[in-house]
């Protein structure tokens, strides 16, 4: 169940309390809704793509080999400005996995 139809049968606030667990852990279980472009470049939402991380693992390199240009560090909230910046949309959470894995490899590369 999606929040909405959870809304309209629970209420609008009080679904978060009276709606069955199971229907409210289900929502964590639900597909990545990841951006993808259609033929006539509109974003369309809810496609899932298999190349989606692999898309924005190569931004956000990118966006690491610019900042160590201009000699500041890459944090979180500086890589979630820029990719919003450039059209993605992206959790928090997925922010923290994405710059970690980033500063990894930038780590591995220097270190070789």
């Amino acid at each position: 169940m999606a929040v909405s139809e959870l809304q309209q049968e629970y209420g609008r606030w009080s679904w978060r309390w009276r709606a069955p667990l199971a229907d409210r852990l289900a929502l964590d279980r639900l597909p990545a809704q990841l951006v993808t472009l259609g033929a006539a470049g509109e974003r369309a939402f809810g496609e899932i793509r298999d190349d989606g991380g692999d898309e924005l693992m190569t931004v956000a390199r990118q966006l690491q080999h610019e900042v160590e240009r201009e000699g500041i560090q890459m944090s979180r909230d500086r890589l979630g400005r820029r990719l919003r910046e450039r059209g993605f949309t992206i959790a928090n959470y997925r922010l923290t996995e994405l710059i970690a894995a980033v500063r990894e490899e930038s780590a591995r590369r220097g270190s070789s």
